[in-house]
């Protein structure tokens, strides 16, 4: 129980950094429209079409800082179990990046790396926490 816990705190970490950097950052540098609907998927996808390459790059530093930071922390708590945390975690923000994706327009390069960086960073974060410990 306590594996599948520390995943999901992992998990939770990961979520809140990805979102201190796309709603706390990215909108306070680049504010949102009053007008825009963001339950209306056209209207997302030409405001995220027109956004500059910084509000993008922004919202991908969440992506990737987030599950670096959530298996840091998973590993912190869970040492010997530091790799399938890691995986677990990386493999379950990839998925809850393509469902962002999903919902609206997204460049062509957020797609490449929202889907193929967060496991590898998740896995680096866990590396990262337990340094350069023997193996059991």
């Amino acid at each position: 129980m306590k594996k599948v816990l520390v995943v999901i705190a992992g998990v939770m970490i990961s979520g809140l950094i990805s979102g201190i950097f796309e709603m706390g950052i990215a909108h306070q540098v680049y504010p949102t429209p009053a007008d825009l609907d963001l339950t209306n998927k056209e209207m997302m996808g030409e405001y995220v079409a027109g956004l500059p390459i910084g509000a993008l790059l922004l919202v991908v530093a969440g992506w990737l800082l987030g599950p670096l930071v959530g298996s840091f922390v998973a590993a912190k708590i869970m040492p010997e179990n530091w790799r399938k945390s890691a995986i677990a975690i990386g493999v379950a923000i990839s998925l809850f990046v393509v469902l962002n994706l999903m919902s609206f327009f997204h460049p062509t390069w957020m797609w490449v790396i929202g889907i193929l960086m967060p496991l590898p960073m998740a896995y680096l974060g866990g590396m990262l926490a337990v340094g350069k410990r023997k193996e059991a």
